[in-house]
Parts: structure tokens; C-alpha cells; sequence
């Protein structure tokens, strides 16, 4: 069995992508300070982390439901395989002959 190498490239890129997200998430928690709390009430950015948009509700969130749903007969029903049945074939004697020495 082979075993995957711990310096592959797409862990590396994994870890890279990790490692700058969460430097990202961290200076802009440092940074964003509110002087009131009035200020922390209209602030865009913490009404969208803390999930305070205004607003319905985007009609993008059921399309992932739609799908599923016309997909899950197909996941739920057993497919039917038509297996071949084992024929016992008659013996040979080595390779077929060209067909020039047959004719």
C-alpha cells in the first residue's frame, strides 16, 4: 500500500491557506473595536458575523434542498445490476491461428 507523503503539495497549500485565514480572522478581531454600542449595533461587518442581517432570508438557501430532494429517489432506490452469468468456455490450445495459414 502506498502512503501519502507529508510534504505533498496539496497539504501545503492546505496548511498555507489555513495558517493565512486564521492571521486574517485574528488581526481583524484585534482591530475592530466599536466606541459605543450603538456602534456595534450598525456596524455591516458584526451583523453579518453574528448572522443580525436585515432582511429575508436569500432564495439561494432552498436551491441546495431542491436538489437533493429530485436526487434522492435515485440515492434511495438499489440500483439493479445485471450481473454476467459464468459461462464454462471450451479449451484451448494456445493462441488463435492468423487467418492467412486458415484460408
Amino acid at each position: 500500500m502506498r502512503r501519502a507523503r507529508a510534504g505533498a503539495p496539496w497539504r501545503i497549500w492546505a496548511a498555507l491557506l489555513t495558517a493565512i485565514s486564521f492571521v486574517v480572522l485574528v488581526s481583524t478581531s484585534a482591530m475592530h473595536h466599536h466606541a459605543t454600542a450603538v456602534d456595534d449595533q450598525d456596524c455591516p461587518v458584526c451583523s453579518v458575523v453574528t448572522h443580525k442581517a436585515a432582511g429575508p432570508l436569500p432564495l439561494a438557501l432552498p436551491t441546495p434542498v431542491v436538489v437533493f430532494l429530485s436526487y434522492a429517489p435515485f440515492l434511495l432506490s438499489k440500483p439493479g445490476v445485471a450481473h454476467a452469468s459464468p459461462v464454462s468456455l471450451p479449451p484451448s490450445c494456445g493462441p488463435p491461428a492468423p487467418i492467412s495459414t486458415i484460408c
